[in-house]
């Protein structure tokens, strides 16, 4: 029939708005140090980062985690390093694979951040039978999609900049 179905169950979102930044912070809780996480950024292993994420408390962190274990066989991680000034974790494009700094590694809101950008990269690059017919229309139409996918491509990394430039400007890595 066309329409893709998801096996991992989908939480259902907060019926109300949190009304004060406690009570946000409250839902979304943002793990600084888990001893775990930084132990799978040290073996390079990102089907247990994956898996430990998928864990969070935090719903958007969970929620990343559990996209991210459908992809985990294709993922590098590799131990973290000394990835430059304000540089928390990256994601390289060329090679489908993480690095975390040593002082992020065992940041949950880093690593599901970079593990985002693995997971719109393969969405991008490996368009799903739902996303075919849209790259199809466009070919069937006598154009090429390709230039579409790379200008999405390079939307992300624009906002990837701007995110680095904020945080060499002082912003908090939770922020930017």
């Amino acid at each position: 029939t066309g329409v893709q179905t998801c096996a991992l169950p989908i939480s259902t979102p907060t019926a109300e708005l949190p009304k004060t930044l406690e009570e946000f912070k409250k839902r979304m809780p943002i793990i600084k140090e888990n001893a775990q996480i930084r132990e799978a950024n040290e073996k390079g292993s990102f089907p247990e980062l994956a898996r430990l994420l998928s864990l969070s408390e935090n719903p958007a962190v969970k929620r990343i985690g559990e996209l991210a274990l459908g992809i985990s066989s294709k993922i590098k991680l590799h131990r973290p390093g000394n990835l430059g000034l304000g540089v928390l974790g990256r994601y390289r494009y060329a090679d489908d694979s993480i690095q975390m700094a040593k002082s992020a590694a065992g940041d949950e809101h880093t690593n599901a951040h970079e593990t985002l950008h693995a997971l719109i990269s393969k969405a991008q690059r490996y368009p799903t039978e739902r996303q075919k017919p849209i790259a199809e229309k466009i070919e069937n139409a006598g154009g090429n999609a390709q230039p579409l996918i790379d200008s999405l491509i390079n939307f992300r990394s624009t906002i990837d900049n701007i995110s680095v430039d904020l945080l060499k400007k002082g912003m908090p890595a939770s922020i930017a």
